[in-house]
């Protein structure tokens, strides 16, 4: 088995579920991400005390990439580590 690194080339935006998939408003970034470290942390935030007073919302992210010809006929494992809670995964749309 061929192992390849799929850090790089993503992009993430914040939104409410699926929807995002459709907003022009994506920001490249590089994986790991955590799109609660770039906020201001806030005692208004649900998370409140127990979570650090850390932003908590829906981030949506997402990589273009093309298949090599040779993978034609094959199979294809995408391992995705460190997905944080409710995670939806989509290839091909």
């Amino acid at each position: 088995m061929k192992k390849q690194l799929f850090d790089e080339g993503w992009e993430c935006s914040e939104a409410q579920g699926m929807m995002a998939m459709m907003r022009p408003e994506w920001k490249p970034v590089t994986l790991p991400h955590d799109a609660s470290i770039e906020k201001p942390r806030d005692a208004q935030y649900p998370t409140a005390a127990g979570g650090g007073f850390a932003w908590g919302g829906v981030v949506a992210y997402r990589k273009k990439f093309y298949a090599p010809q040779e993978w034609k006929g094959g199979s294809v494992l995408l391992e995705m580590e460190g997905v944080y809670m409710y995670a939806q995964v989509a290839v091909n749309g």
